[in-house]
């Protein structure tokens, strides 16, 4: 026997006549659709309202998740480049080349960047501080490998590698310069060449001067020659200034300072260069349409 078919028509009535709580037998006799059909008719509809509801759901769940997940990338994304900016005027409290690149590196895999709770659920499902942190570290390197994959081909993260060379480098050099500055103002102090008045026995006080004003000489991207001109000219007008523009000549030229200093500079530009090629890269007007345009592992279905 043929199932009867419900017009378009009859269906649209059966439910308005439906949410009005009518019964089914008044139903019948309204539509002519005998009951057993109409309430087929409306239990199709009712599955089908609720798979749309589910659908229109979800399409909200994935839009606030890819949202959410756009904002973390775009998060990290700008933390690594201020990580790996090389400013010409160095922070005096917070001194660069301290410590090497892996550890300069280290806030990007401690650093919590989700909320505590989302829709009700705990982030974290323990109060251990070891295991949360084990959690943060891994979704921040899964949440790095992501950015790669949305920038493959679009960014050139060999930068970051040859960054953390350079930066591991200076760090090196910087510290055997100022050995080789302590040597040379150690070794004026006991030819008696200066004299040292200061609270503190032995040279740190004019070692420290020296160094943190070529540092910053260095730093500042001035060239060489003008760093220790500038060292010369500034201490100049001190009771020991011949001296002491004495032991910066010492230094350029009786020392492997001179050199360094040259070496110092040349790796300050390749770090620079990287640092800037992946802030240009990394850009939020240039990351965040990238973000939309690709697809990771990571991405809301």
């Amino acid at each position: 026997m043929k199932r009867k078919e419900v017009t378009p028509g009859q269906i649209e009535q059966i439910i308005r006549l439906r949410e009005r709580s009518i019964s089914w037998v008044k139903i019948e006799g309204e539509t002519n659709v005998p009951r057993r059909v109409a309430q087929r008719a409306y239990t199709e509809w009712q599955r089908q309202q609720l798979y749309k509801q589910l659908k229109e759901v979800r399409h909200s769940l994935a839009e606030e998740d890819m949202r959410e997940h756009r904002r973390l990338l775009l998060d990290i994304a700008s933390q690594l480049v201020s990580l790996i900016e090389i400013p010409k005027e160095e922070n005096p409290e917070k001194k660069m080349f301290k410590v090497n690149a892996k550890n300069q590196l280290e806030a990007l895999w401690i650093t919590d960047r989700w909320v505590e709770k989302c829709d009700g659920i705990k982030v974290y499902v323990s109060s251990s501080e070891e295991l949360i942190e084990r959690q943060i570290r891994r979704r921040n390197h899964m949440l790095f490998d992501s950015l790669k994959e949305h920038t493959k081909g679009r960014v050139r993260w060999r930068a970051q590698s040859e960054w953390e060379v350079a930066w591991d480098e200076l760090k090196s050099d910087f510290e055997e310069l100022e050995k080789e500055i302590y040597r040379a103002v150690s070794n004026s102090v006991k030819r008696g060449e200066i004299k040292v008045v200061t609270e503190e026995p032995g040279p740190g006080r004019f070692h420290s001067v020296f160094n943190s004003l070529l540092r910053k000489s260095l730093i500042s991207d001035m060239q060489v020659q003008q760093s220790f001109e500038q060292l010369t000219e500034i201490l100049s007008g001190s009771k020991s200034g011949k001296a002491m523009s004495g032991i910066l000549n010492k230094i350029a030229e009786d020392s492997t300072s001179g050199d360094m200093a040259g070496r110092i500079k040349s790796k300050l530009d390749q770090a620079r260069k990287a640092s800037l090629e992946l802030e240009k890269s990394l850009d939020p007007l240039v990351l965040g349409p990238l973000i939309l345009a690709t697809r990771c592992q990571l991405c809301p279905v």
